[in-house]
């Protein structure tokens, strides 16, 4: 047991030894931060590039969905851009909570023996819609909130970043 303890001590105190000369070093320290640097690029680029072909996978699928081309005509023929994003959010909402609701009701139904499997599935519709349309008006309502509040804060700064330049 003290061979052990005296083998980390050692390891720990060379360690801690070859470190400080590491960084005493400045061409090591240079190339090691260089190539920090680099690794650093090219893992955000890759990640920028990942959530860049999520973000249009998403957009596909909405425009496959014909979300996107139903709100704006619903807009359109309400002349109201508020009532297009209303049925934006709560077609949106319907889509994702019903499928999201069908796979966990057939899950369910397969780990618990409820009923029969068509059962299962038409109860899982049922909930996703319901559970969709409230999720999404509630989702529209918040969205309403904070464009009104980030409304008011705009105007209100825009106001006295006037007044102020204005003296």
């Amino acid at each position: 047991m003290n061979q052990l303890l005296q083998n980390a001590i050692y390891k720990l105190v060379a360690f801690t030894l070859h470190t400080s000369y590491f960084f005493q070093n400045d061409d090591d320290f240079l190339a090691v931060m260089l190539v920090m640097g680099g690794l650093f690029f090219a893992i955000a680029a890759v990640v920028g590039i990942v959530l860049c072909l999520l973000f249009v996978a998403l957009l596909i699928s909405l425009l496959a969905a014909g979300l996107i081309s139903t709100s704006v005509l619903v807009g359109l023929h309400q002349k109201s851009t508020q009532q297009g994003f209303k049925t934006f959010f709560i077609a949106g909402s319907i889509i994702a909570s019903t499928l999201a609701s069908v796979l966990v009701f057939w899950i369910g139904n397969v780990i618990l023996k409820w009923t029969v499997t068509e059962m299962a599935i038409f109860f899982g519709l049922v909930w996703g819609i319901l559970s969709g349309w409230l999720l999404g008006y509630l989702l529209f309502m918040a969205y309403k909130r904070i464009t009104l509040y980030l409304k008011v804060k705009y105007t209100s700064a825009k106001e006295n970043f006037i007044s102020k330049s204005s003296s």
